[in-house]
């Protein structure tokens, strides 16, 4: 993209639309239980390391010159000796499986939070959800990147009217000051999953034609813009809801009417959208970068099996298989740490500052996804 505009809001977009998905209606289950002192913590220190991880990624990618491409990273600083192309092949299968598992799981989520909100059989919506999502994706990083800047913005000006009327039923159950480490815990690792934005990260490098100041810009924009609306999101069902479901919208929209329902189904089925866009083309990289493949091949391989899966697998397997990507994302970030230790070696950093690239905060970082990790295997 060189030698063309630089947008800093269609980065930005590109950061909260990789990030936010359905995974955002899930977090006032857990924050209600952690209390108000707890959520505030949880939001807060997920905000800041989900910050200073994809800054070092940024980092990696703009110093080590590794095409943009996270695993040439893995396979330049810690895949080693005679195991490197075996460790290599294995890992882009597993990132390949994973990530058309994410794409497939948000496919059967717009089926199933659209039933009976439009008339319509459920393969007809899962067919029509891939072929819009995957037309964007299919037109490249530019076409993605404009329609993550609208997207983005509609659910912005969509939480206003759901806000608003939320605020006129103030009838929950509330949250107490404090709650216990366990629901901290899980509370703090659906927030963590919530904003992880790491396939992001490529693309508004390429963006932004690698304009250090504003990719620093629109991480803590595009991640904060999630976190935003996440905290609206929570607050709002928390307020309203009698009974904080594990899905939020469920409980939310039964305490204050079928617009609510309406607005979060709309609200989440864009969260989709934009996660498909953004992990769409990131399989689509991750494919012709290994294989020197033409972007159409490699764009047919990373993105049909999704829609496959779909109607060969039941919805609670697609389910499983949204987890196992959001464990593979887990993975990746602790791999992120070691290899930007290795990378940044002697060398001075050009996202993070001194402070963001001390021992004390690579540790701090490492140790709060090892808190991830445990909270992502509690459950009330």
């Amino acid at each position: 993209m060189s030698g063309k505009k630089k947008s800093l809001f269609a980065a930005t977009c590109v950061v909260t639309g990789n990030s936010i998905g359905s995974g955002v209606m899930a977090i006032p289950f857990f924050i209600q239980k952690a209390g108000i002192i707890g959520a505030v913590i949880a939001f807060a220190a997920a905000y800041i390391v989900s910050i200073i991880l994809h800054m070092m990624i940024a980092e990696v990618l703009l110093t080590g010159k590794s095409e943009n491409d996270i695993l040439e990273a893995f396979r330049t600083y810690l895949f080693k000796g005679k195991l490197k192309p075996v460790l290599t092949t294995g890992f882009f299968i597993v990132l390949v499986i994973a990530l058309v598992s994410n794409l497939a799981a948000y496919i059967s989520g717009t089926a199933e939070i659209l039933e009976g909100l439009v008339p319509l059989p459920d393969a007809v919506v899962k067919v029509l959800f891939y072929v819009v999502c995957a037309a964007i994706v299919l037109m490249g990083l530019r076409t993605v990147g404009l329609s993550e800047k609208i997207t983005v913005g509609f659910m912005c000006v969509l939480l206003v009217p759901t806000i608003i009327v939320s605020v006129m039923h103030k009838n929950g159950t509330g949250m107490g000051v404090t709650g216990g480490i366990d629901a901290f815990a899980a509370g703090y690792s659906m927030i963590m999953f919530s904003l992880s934005a790491i396939f992001a990260i490529p693309q508004i490098i390429e963006i932004l034609d690698n304009d250090t100041k504003k990719i620093r810009q629109s991480i803590y924009l595009g991640i904060g813009l999630n976190l935003l609306m996440s905290i609206a999101v929570a607050v709002c069902a928390i307020m309203t809801s009698k009974e904080v479901t594990k899905l939020a919208i469920m409980g939310w929209a039964d305490a204050v009417g079928g617009a609510v329902r309406v607005f979060g189904s709309i609200f989440v089925v864009c969260a989709m959208m934009t996660s498909f866009w953004s992990i769409g083309f990131a399989a689509c990289e991750m494919v012709r970068i290994r294989t020197k493949l033409p972007y159409f091949p490699c764009f047919c391989i990373a993105t049909l099996p999704s829609l496959a899966l779909t109607f060969f697998l039941n919805s609670e397997f697609t389910n499983y298989m949204k987890i196992a990507g959001g464990a593979i994302a887990m993975i990746i970030s602790l791999m992120v740490i070691p290899t930007f230790v290795l990378c940044m070696r002697g060398k001075k950093t050009q996202i993070l500052t001194a402070a963001g690239a001390s021992v004390f905060s690579v540790a701090f970082v490492f140790a709060m996804h090892i808190l991830m990790a445990v909270g992502s295997v509690i459950d009330f």
